[in-house]
């Protein structure tokens, strides 16, 4: 808290400035943002992560047109500063710990002056002992200004003439080379150590007032799941979300042996289907695709570094519904005696296999009873015509999805709200959105008749499309899908977040010995799964695992998956009551 007061008093000249004056949002343009803009002008740091091709005369290029932009709209400079990624971070950290260093000695000083003018209290006035203090302690001396009072007026807007434009124009205020405003953040551990080290700002005021728009321009998927502790302390570049898996069923082939797509949901309702085209089409392919199994979550936890991995196998875990989401109640038991969906994936893609039904390196002229494939919504145009499409896997946003690109306004900012105007702006406005993104048009890159980017021959400023903003209001590129926004956006309303999103047994006092015993259990169970060379083999085994591992004969099983399990002598907690505690602080499980 020490920190940020400090922050506040360093920068008082410009806070106290934009506090005059309150933010509002639109529903429909850009006007209420411009509104906001004070009267005062302003400037600000931003930091960027570009690519190596980027040469420092293009990169001021496109800082100048940037400004143009800001200045016009918000009266605000702001200071590109581009990065490459492998110096990026280690150059924000050191202005953050400079920042630190200075608010440290600020405060000294201030402390300094305090006493001093305690000690001498009654020698002169107030205003003498100050100018006599800084005099005998000169390394101070920059400090002064944030011992005054902070609500006094500073300097009044001032104008200069620029002999290139033959104008008069506002003049500037020199931004604190040791403040980052705004910057370009990627990781859920890199924003938490972040907030931790108050490095970041909190944003939700800003998202209820002048910055409401974003919530028009942003998925609520993103703005919903990047909360940290119920704050937002960052932006998510809007992009699209993860993938689907389809099952494509072939629709003539379907209607040709009187089936219904509504009794099929995925590959468990297909056997009887399949096996009249093995036996009466013998050139068609059964399944282009390979054995896999779906909304399977697996509860695997490494016992020496605590990661949870929902992919590798083990003998506790849970099935959900395509549509489960953040909030959806997971109970983890054991997948062999309870949970029937995973039984019959696994002995139906054992089946299919023994039958010959999977085929791989399958032709694209090929007719195909049933094809599995992953994509992007655009996949519903090239399949649709000729299948039926079943969705096995729904995007999801994965923690990765979530934080891995966003913008943030420093714990040190001149002004959150400025600094939000800017983002805002950016993540609402094509104009400065493919600015900072492609650069100049008929400079860096040319529209083609479709209206889509090429880049001219001797570019030489580049940056990531999914570290600069909102990536569906940017032109796209020759080459792509001019329609790859429009399937994005329909993705992302699709899409859903990872049931476990936020969830973690990193820093816990987790019973690692109940880990390990699981751990083995599981090895020991798919040695004896791979080892089934047919499905009588593998059924007769299901049916033993059925019974064997049944949470009322296993101790092992039991005792890991009870909620309510009290803690070991040493003062170990068990798995599933810690999950069961996160879940319940969540609010996704009730005492009612």
């Amino acid at each position: 808290m020490k920190k940020r007061l400090i922050c506040i008093t360093l920068s008082a000249i410009m806070l106290m400035s934009s506090l005059l004056f309150a933010g509002c949002s639109s529903t429909s343009d850009n006007t209420e943002i411009e509104k906001e803009a004070t009267k005062s002008t302003m400037t600000l740091n931003m930091c960027l992560v570009t690519d190596e091709k980027t040469t420092p005369e293009a990169a001021k290029a496109v800082e100048e047109a940037f400004n143009k932009i800001t200045k016009s709209k918000f009266k605000t400079k702001v200071n590109l500063k581009f990065y490459t990624e492998a110096e990026y971070y280690a150059a924000i950290e050191q202005t953050f710990n400079n920042k630190e260093n200075e608010a440290a000695l600020a405060e000294s000083a201030n402390k300094a002056l305090k006493k001093y003018l305690k000690d001498h209290k009654g020698e002169a006035d107030q205003d003498a002992l100050k100018k006599m203090f800084y005099e005998e302690n000169p390394d101070y001396a920059k400090y002064a200004e944030t011992t005054t009072d902070p609500l006094a007026e500073t300097t009044a807007e001032e104008t200069f003439y620029n002999p290139e434009t033959g104008l008069l124009e506002l003049k500037y205020p020199e931004a604190d080379p040791n403040v980052v405003d705004i910057f370009f953040i990627g990781g859920y551990e890199r924003l938490k150590e972040y907030i931790e080290k108050e490095w970041v700002s909190r944003l939700d005021d800003e998202l209820t007032s002048g910055s409401k728009k974003l919530n028009d321009y942003i998925s609520s998927m993103f703005l919903d799941s990047v909360k940290i502790d119920s704050g937002t302390y960052a932006i998510p570049n809007n992009r699209t979300i993860g993938q689907y898996t389809y099952m494509l069923v072939n629709k003539e082939l379907l209607a040709k042996y009187y089936y219904n797509i509504n009794d099929i949901s995925d590959l468990t309702n297909c056997t009887d289907f399949l096996a009249d085209i093995a036996y009466f089409e013998p050139n068609v392919v059964p399944i282009d695709g390979s054995p896999a199994l779906y909304n399977v979550l697996f509860w695997s936890i490494d016992p020496d570094t605590l990661e949870l991995n929902t992919n590798k196998f083990s003998v506790v875990g849970n099935t959900y519904p395509v549509n489960a989401t953040l909030g959806s109640q997971q109970q983890f038991t054991s997948l062999f005696n309870s949970k029937k969906a995973f039984r019959d994936q696994l002995l139906t893609n054992k089946l299919y296999e023994e039958l010959g039904y999977f085929r791989s390196n399958v032709a694209a002229d090929a007719t195909c009873a049933i094809k599995i494939v992953k994509g992007g919504a655009e996949l519903s145009n090239i399949y649709g015509d000729k299948y039926h499409m079943i969705t096995l896997e729904a995007p999801r946003a994965t923690q990765k999805t979530i934080y891995d690109s966003m913008f943030a306004v420093g714990g040190y900012t001149t002004s959150v709200e400025r600094s939000m105007q800017i983002i805002t702006y950016l993540n609402t406005n094509a104009a400065l959105r493919n600015l900072l993104l492609y650069g100049i048009e008929d400079v860096n890159y040319t529209l083609n008749d479709n209206g889509q980017v090429v880049r001219t021959e001797n570019n030489e400023y580049w940056m990531d499309i999914n570290k600069t903003g909102n990536t569906f209001i940017t032109y796209t590129e020759a080459g792509t899908d001019p329609d790859i926004w429009k399937y994005g956006m329909k993705q992302n309303r699709d899409a859903t977040t990872d049931v476990l999103l936020g969830f973690t047994y990193v820093g816990t006092n987790v019973n690692t010995d109940a880990i390990r015993a699981i751990n083995k259990l599981s090895d020991e169970t798919e040695a004896r799964l791979k080892a089934c060379k047919t499905y009588a083999d593998l059924s007769a085994l299901v049916e033993t695992l059925q019974t064997e591992l049944a949470t009322s004969r296993n101790n092992d099983i039991k005792d890991i998956v009870n909620p309510v399990k009290e803690d070991t002598a040493d003062g170990k907690s068990w798995p599933y009551v810690i999950l069961f505690g996160w879940m319940t602080d969540m609010g996704f499980i009730t005492s009612e």
